[in-house]
């Protein structure tokens, strides 16, 4: 069974593999950050800025899709949620519950905010290998006073690298209880209970795993850092988004 591929990094040529870490990273905080706040015109304006990241990046967009088919299922109860139980003017009515339009427009904005800021993570982790991602946090952490930048960047990386595993254990318990005739059993509390045991004893193993695999290659935080060189492009693109995201939030 594949591993999902949504916070996995995938390899390319692409503009958006080439551009310089800090930069993407930067702008990733620019664009989530604006978008916090942000109404509908401003909205409708980042999101040309991961949109435009997608079409040069050359990735899978619809496996990636797929595999945040759980995510938009949360987006579609979360509007739901604020489209029913939110009071205002009603924009319809669905036997005795009604569908508010403040809730509705508010859900709607909610959600757009939820999946800007997602898919500009999703795509910077597709485009960026873990070892780089963790170099970068470093490197923004490393003028902090104070902050063990080398222990959170180490924790970022295994994050990100365990991640798609813990994704492929959960679709393996869900095929292998479904195999034994899950369905069967019409208590949901307890079917969860069944999944989140076997869930959380695979992923406890593979932590265990990874931790005795690390401590008997004797690792440390003590590392060589990595060298970053930023071009001139990769600065102008960031000051490009940065210009961009500047005039939506002061005009937008």
């Amino acid at each position: 069974m594949r591993e999902p591929a949504t916070f996995s990094a995938q390899s390319g040529s692409s503009p958006l593999h080439d551009w310089d870490s800090r930069c993407k990273l930067a702008a990733l905080v620019m664009t989530g950050g604006a978008a916090f706040g942000a109404g509908p015109a401003a909205l409708a304006g980042l999101s040309l800025i991961p949109a435009a990241a997608a079409a040069v990046s050359g990735l899978a967009l619809l496996r990636i899709a797929k595999d945040l088919k759980v995510f938009f299922i949360f987006l579609f109860f979360l509007v739901a949620t604020h489209a029913l139980f939110t009071p205002g003017e009603e924009l319809m009515q669905l036997g005795w519950i009604g569908v508010s339009r403040p809730g509705l427009a508010h859900g709607l904005v909610l959600a757009w905010r939820l999946f800007l800021v997602t898919a500009c993570g999703v795509l910077f982790a597709a485009t960026t290998p873990n070892s780089r991602i963790r170099a970068t946090v470093e490197w923004f952490l490393r003028p902090l006073p104070g902050v063990p930048h080398a222990r959170i960047a180490s924790m970022m990386g295994l994050l990100l690298s365990l991640l798609p595993g813990i994704l492929a254990s959960s679709n393996a318990v869900s095929c292998a209880q479904q195999a034994r005739g899950v369905e069967q059993v019409k208590n949901p509390v307890r079917r969860l209970r069944l999944f989140a045991t076997a869930l959380l004893r695979t992923v406890f193993s593979r932590s265990q795993n990874l931790a005795l695999a690390m401590t008997a290659r004797c690792y440390s935080d003590t590392r060589t850092p990595q060298e970053f060189k930023a071009s001139a492009q990769d600065i102008a693109a960031l000051a490009g988004v940065a210009a961009f995201v500047a005039t939506l939030r002061f005009y937008a």
